[in-house]
């Protein structure tokens, strides 16, 4: 009994530290470029949801890096593609950090996953 009380003790400290700096956003894509071997997403008209990003200049909009190298990237590549298309909303996870240096002083996260909504 005693080491399931740890098992979920630490599950539960990992998820809480996971979520602690992480930065979710739900709005629009607004821009998609490809800078130094890197593709940017802007994500604007919406908010966070929690904390506001480190690289954000405003509370409503986000900018993140996706690693097209990676199989997931090409994936998240391919939502975002397929939201700026359409129109639809995006809820975007980014890491948290500030890398990069997408529009001038503004940092960028990385992605780590995007949903594509249907409202």
């Amino acid at each position: 009994m005693k080491k399931y009380l740890i098992f979920f003790m630490a599950m539960f400290l990992s998820a809480f530290a996971a979520n602690a700096w992480a930065s979710d956003f739900y709005g629009y894509v607004a821009g998609i470029f490809v800078i130094n071997g890197k593709v940017f997403v802007s994500v604007n008209n919406g908010n966070f949801n929690g904390a506001i990003s480190p690289c954000s200049s405003s509370s409503d909009s986000g900018y993140y890096i996706i690693d097209i190298n990676s199989t997931f990237g090409k994936l998240e590549y391919s939502n975002v593609l397929a939201a700026k298309a359409t129109g639809h909303r995006v809820y975007v996870r980014g890491d948290g950090s500030c890398n990069g240096n997408a529009y001038g002083a503004v940092g960028a996260e990385i992605m780590l996953g995007v949903d594509l909504r249907a409202d």
